[in-house]
């Protein structure tokens, strides 16, 4: 197994099935699917459960109460059992070659975090899709460059993770906050000493 694939649930229904779905039709089958559920009033429990019965691949956490977002980051990073994981939310989609690209990439090299172009789509049907040069970067203070460097977004889709520095990286709060990725974000890149972006032809 060589990626965990994360998702926090919340009341998802709308969207769920078409996120599960972009992760089972990946090229690359070599994942575990975990979902953490936190304690939503839909349908989005059963969904999963449907999902869990028939892929033994994929795997249900659950919260006696709702924690908001960022706890159930938490508790899915500690459950990750493979050695890269990446983080989706409820409403994702990920492009069908995604776990592939990465694979190909990581056995040659490893790299701490490597982020793929990605594409915002908006509710009044328009859309945003951004591609940079590919680059790297090596270094022991990544966390500056974080802070400083706008190309590096705050937010936790789109990556591929050491699974090790997720599982060690405490957010700065577990509060429902808006954009709350910034505050996991900030202490995860603390320890990220090398990353790679990749330029795509379609966004991942």
């Amino acid at each position: 197994m060589f990626f965990s694939v994360l998702i926090p649930v919340y009341n998802a229904a709308e969207t769920l099935k078409r996120c599960i779905d972009s992760v089972l039709k990946q090229s690359c089958p070599d994942f575990e699917l975990i979902l953490c559920d936190d304690k939503s009033t839909d349908d989005s429990l059963q969904i999963m459960k449907n999902y869990a019965a028939m892929d033994d691949r994929i795997k249900i956490l659950t919260h006696e109460v709702n924690k908001g977002r960022t706890a159930a980051h938490y508790d899915l990073n500690q459950a990750a059992q493979a050695p890269y994981s990446i983080c989706i939310d409820s409403d994702d989609e990920i492009d069908v070659d995604f776990l592939k690209t990465g694979k190909e990439i990581l056995e040659k090299e490893h790299w701490d975090l490597i982020n793929f172009p990605c594409e915002l789509r908006f509710p009044d049907g328009t859309k945003k899709f951004q591609v940079l040069e590919s680059y790297q970067l090596h270094g022991d203070n990544m966390l500056m460059e974080y802070l400083q460097n706008r190309s590096f977004h705050g937010a936790w889709w789109s990556k591929i993770y050491s699974t090790e520095i997720l599982r060690n990286t405490e957010p700065l709060t577990r509060k429902d906050l808006l954009a709350d990725d910034v505050f996991f974000m900030a202490p995860l890149w603390y320890q990220v000493k090398s990353y790679c972006y990749v330029k795509t032809s379609r966004p991942m």
